[in-house]
């Protein structure tokens, strides 16, 4: 999983990590043993300008690649 930011210039991949208690909500997904990410971002990222998007990009094991649909912030400048 990569996280993407401006336009997919800035990527982040955030901490990946077990879940048995969203396994079991969904029994049927078994396709990682890995479902839940974390990520904390104490500031806005080089290059990441105050109106951006988000996007994630998942890549399973057979190197197929989904993009999620972007989704647009303004993230406020505390620099």
């Amino acid at each position: 999983m990569t996280l993407r930011l401006q336009n997919g210039r800035v990527r982040i991949t955030p901490f990946l990590f077990d879940d048995p208690a969203l396994r079991r909500r969904f029994p049927w997904y078994d396709a990682t043993t890995k479902p839940r990410f974390q990520l904390g971002i104490e500031r806005r990222p080089e290059g990441v300008g105050e109106r951006t998007d988000l996007q994630v990009e998942i890549v399973d094991g057979r190197g197929r690649r989904v993009l999620l649909e972007d989704r647009f912030f303004v993230w406020p400048d505390r620099r």
